[in-house]
């Protein structure tokens, strides 16, 4: 299994793993990494030096951090930048670049599919940069093919005339006025089920209601951008589970048998204050089939305070459909730290009220960006990196990828959504960031809730720290999380 799979971006802050997801790490990998690290000759010396200026709460993890694309990592060791600052686009790489790269990381096979860089290599460097030469860069086997999100199914056809009059410019995501009115052309068409805006690409998923569609029947172009469209049983994201990177290591394995994930109980241990990124855990839920324990465990979220002094903490909504009881780390082994006080469906939050005994900072989140403010979803520049640290599978880096349109409707009865000015038409906005750094290579149902987090560009200029989201879906190597504008909107802040 190990020699087929592709290589994870494990912490690279520090460079290895953590035998507990949320303690120290530890210098020890498992073994499919270990091998890589042979075959590697360790890290470099330069490597090593660089990471030993990290500590657990004082991490410097970029060389040139952008609000937007051109970022440089720092284990970026290209001396170029395939990002162009001027035409604001990515360039083709020339020979002499290709060269460095291939030799620098023994690569088989290079593809670029911006905004991403994929390295085919069987001696991978420890640790993985997050980029190279100033672009995302996912490490894969050299024998490992990967299978572009691009559809094939004949539908699109760029020869139909753009139904909008605007141009949408490359690497950036529409306005919300764009959003609607490419919305609305596309519901004259079609039965849509969600439009996925991904910089180079539009994803427009068809909804799997038996309408059938001709061969070259739609616009191959909205707003300027391809546009392709997608029909299947499940969403465009689910669905690209077959296109997925498989985990670095196998679940099976003995270090992580059992594991589960950071179940720790922080109110036992230490300061005994709760934070971002600890377990939550749900009553226990027997099903038809079996007596066990099916308690769910999902990642807390940030403490909030609204106009009139209600204070809550978030957790992830469809980890408590049964019960509005939430414990830490877990109802075997834990307690009862509060109840839901107030569910938001749409945007999969729940609001949730602490006992009086039970104390909760947003002052430290582990290894990811400490969270300082709430953000829109417009408020999050496309390509920006940011970080979230959850409990089955530790800190993952992410970059944002777009925009998501989900379930547009025209309905009489119901409130406008946010931002949404065309009377009826009701939909729900959500971001996508592309997934790096968890632990296995695969980012875990269980980070659900998790806060996504800007990064900082230095330990010691805090310019990041905005709240894009909480992670609420996560499918190969892209999360999604709803955008937090109705909320902010309705007067919660980070308390």
């Amino acid at each position: 299994m190990h020699s087929s799979i592709p290589f994870a971006n494990h912490d690279a802050s520090y460079g290895y793993l953590c035998d507990n997801l949320h303690d120290q790490p530890v210098p020890q990998p498992p073994a499919s990494l270990r091998h890589a690290q042979i075959q590697s000759n360790q890290t470099s010396e330069d490597s090593k030096g660089e990471i030993a200026t990290a500590t657990r709460n004082t991490i410097t993890r970029w060389k040139d951090l952008r609000k937007g694309l051109g970022s440089r990592h720092l284990l970026d060791k290209a001396p170029f930048s395939l990002w162009n600052d001027l035409s604001e686009d990515f360039r083709e790489a020339s020979d002499p670049e290709i060269a460095w790269i291939q030799a620098t990381y023994h690569a088989a096979v290079l593809t670029f599919e911006w905004p991403n860089l994929i390295i085919h290599t069987d001696i991978p460097p420890v640790p993985l940069p997050l980029t190279v030469g100033c672009v995302a860069a996912r490490f894969v086997p050299a024998s490992h093919v990967w299978k572009s999100r691009i559809v094939k199914n004949g539908l699109s056809n760029p020869r139909i005339p753009d139904p909008v009059a605007f141009r949408i410019r490359k690497w950036t995501e529409p306005s919300d006025e764009q959003v609607q009115e490419i919305t609305v052309k596309l519901m004259e068409l079609a039965n849509i089920q969600a439009i996925n805006f991904t910089g180079a690409f539009i994803h427009v998923e068809l909804k799997h209601d038996g309408r059938t569609y001709k061969r070259h029947s739609l616009p191959g172009r909205l707003g300027g951008i391809s546009t392709l469209y997608y029909v299947g049983s499940k969403d465009f994201w689910s669905d690209m589970s077959d296109h997925a990177l498989t985990r670095l290591n196998d679940p099976s394995d003995e270090l992580y048998a059992g594991l589960g994930g950071d179940r720790s109980n922080y109110l036992r241990d230490g300061l005994r204050i709760l934070q971002p990124g600890v377990c939550l855990g749900s009553l226990p839920t027997v099903t038809a089939d079996t007596n066990l324990d099916s308690c769910t465990c999902t990642t807390a979220g940030v403490r909030l305070r609204n106009s009139v002094g209600n204070i809550v903490v978030t957790a992830a909504n469809s980890g408590f459909p049964d019960s509005d009881e939430v414990f830490h780390p877990t109802t075997i082994a834990g307690e009862k730290i509060g109840d839901i006080y107030e569910r938001w469906q749409a945007q999969d939050v729940a609001m949730v009220k602490l006992r009086p005994s039970i104390q909760f900072s947003n002052g430290d989140y582990f290894q990811a960006t400490t969270p300082r403010r709430l953000l829109k979803l417009s408020q999050t520049a496309y390509g920006q990196w940011c970080s979230a640290d959850g409990m089955s599978c530790g800190i993952v880096f992410l970059t944002r990828e777009g925009r998501r349109v989900v379930n547009p409707e025209y309905r009489t009865d119901a409130r406008a959504t946010t931002n949404v000015n065309i009377p009826g038409l009701t939909f729900t906005q959500e971001g996508l960031y592309s997934t790096f750094g968890a632990l296995g290579g695969a980012v875990s149902q269980g980070i659900c809730g998790a806060p996504i987090v800007e990064e900082d560009t230095s330990s010691e200029q805090k310019d990041g720290g905005g709240v894009c989201g909480f992670v609420r879906m996560v499918s190969a190597a892209v999360a999604a999380c709803p955008g937090l504008d109705e909320i902010i909107d309705r007067s919660w802040e980070l308390y």
